[in-house]
């Protein structure tokens, strides 16, 4: 965190088929977790992390907004450019 890319990618070097970026956020609560996952969506596609993708042909590109708050995890995902 706080180094200008996202926290994971994961993908295929060998085939280059897909592509896919995790930005993970801390609620402070259960209710603000929804708005964790559209702030950590928006970071995703304001800091443009899928260029590191992009740069190597990978079009299919898919992006996850992951929130936490205490135990539980929600996330929502975004398939395509």
């Amino acid at each position: 965190a706080g180094t200008g890319t996202f926290e994971l990618m994961l993908y295929d070097a060998k085939r280059r088929s897909i592509g896919i970026a995790f930005e993970f956020k801390l609620a402070a609560s259960f209710d603000d977790m929804d708005a964790k996952i559209d702030e950590a969506l928006h970071q995703i596609q304001e800091m443009d992390y899928t260029q590191f993708f992009r740069s190597r042909d990978i079009s299919n590109i898919i992006r996850y907004g992951v929130a936490f708050c205490n135990k539980r995890c929600k996330m929502k995902v975004i398939a395509g450019e």
